[in-house]
């Protein structure tokens, strides 16, 4: 509960800072719903025609559920994230990416490939679901559109390497097809 009230708060002051300009977007990752089971928001700040700000969070809409990203299952991300857009005359719509991920959750491990994680119980396949915490640097590419009347549609990919935390995934995946409203 901490830990969602220091996000929200950080949240609410990145979104009272970037009122002061008039390129924001907010996004629903479509993939992640129905992919992953994941409620996946995003908001960004377009400062110029090259570069953009935003943060993306995420939330399991299925607690139990175990038929995530490697059979794992994340409960929660919070990336923000900075791109680069490639100037129109070389490539409209083409974007770069660099993140950072604190995510957690639980991960799938076979039982017999740690030591450690003695005391968990495997289930019928003799796999254990260690609970996680972590933090991810990542890359990723992708492509945007935005109409004339503000509406976002993008796809994107990428990926990150999870640093600290021995039980999360080693990779931290960064996929969506989105779509909102810049304003």
């Amino acid at each position: 509960m901490k830990k969602l009230i220091i996000v929200l708060v950080l949240f609410s002051s990145f979104l009272s800072f970037a009122q002061s300009y008039q390129s924001h977007e907010v996004r629903l990752n479509a993939y992640s719903v129905i992919v992953f089971k994941w409620l996946d928001v995003s908001y960004e700040h377009v400062f110029n025609e090259e570069s953009s700000v935003g943060i993306s969070l995420v939330t399991d809409l299925d607690k139990n559920n175990r038929n995530g990203y490697f059979g794992g299952n994340q409960k929660y991300a919070i990336t923000p994230y900075y791109r680069y857009l490639v100037p129109k005359h070389l490539m409209n719509g083409i974007f770069f990416e660099a993140f950072l991920s604190a995510n957690g959750g639980e991960n799938r491990i076979k039982s017999g490939d740690m030591e450690e994680l003695e005391g968990l119980i495997p289930d019928e396949d003799d796999y254990v679901y260690p609970e996680y915490s972590d933090f991810a640097f990542g890359l990723g590419i992708g492509y945007k559109y935005v109409s004339d009347s503000g509406f976002v549609g993008e796809l994107y990919g990428g990926a990150g390497r999870n640093l600290t935390d021995e039980n999360a995934p080693e990779i931290v995946p960064r996929v969506g097809v989105s779509f909102g409203f810049r304003f």
